[in-house]
């Protein structure tokens, strides 16, 4: 689903881009256009985040499944916060630590979290949500590193899940 969104994140920011001119009220098809174009933003930051918490709960299944836990430290290790997860508790349970071999990885995870979490809990200042910063940021964020970062953490885990399509089209 992320593949697909972002495919169309791509048409629409290419749409988008020649049409904003800030000299200029946007008009019907401006405004049609920036809206599909953040609700697909949104998607590929909601879907890559769930793809990587999916990954670190079905890890973490695994380790359930071998071990002798009570209730709350099953709970803690499924509700621990995201990059406690990812840097302390997936590696711990796996044995294998993904940032000892992609040390820099860790950041463009953390982007994506902080961005997802963003638009998801937007916050508003003084009654206003300053959507000026959060468009900003979702225009010049790195979606293929991202994307390719993520695939590279499942596959880490996972070998082999994520493989390129060989059926010519561009999911």
């Amino acid at each position: 689903m992320a593949q697909t969104n972002l495919n169309q994140f791509k048409q629409l920011k290419d749409k988008l881009m020649p049409l904003i001119n800030p000299e200029d009220k946007c008009n019907d098809e401006v405004l049609h256009i920036y809206f599909d174009f953040y609700g697909v933003s949104c998607s590929v930051f909601l879907f890559l985040a769930m793809s990587l918490e999916t990954t670190m709960n079905l890890i973490i299944d695994d380790y359930i499944k071998i071990s002798i836990l009570n209730k709350k430290e099953i709970r803690d290790l499924y509700f621990s916060k995201f990059k406690n997860k990812i840097k302390n508790v997936v590696p711990r349970l796996s044995k294998l630590n993904y940032f000892k071999t992609y040390p820099n990885d860790f950041f463009i995870f953390s982007k994506l979290i902080d961005m997802r979490n963003n638009i998801a809990h937007s916050k508003p200042e003084n009654g206003i949500t300053n959507y000026d910063v959060i468009l900003n940021n979702v225009f010049n964020f790195k979606y293929d590193l991202t994307f390719e970062t993520v695939a590279k953490y499942i596959n880490f885990h996972r070998k082999g899940l994520i493989t390129e399509c060989d059926c010519s089209n561009d999911y």
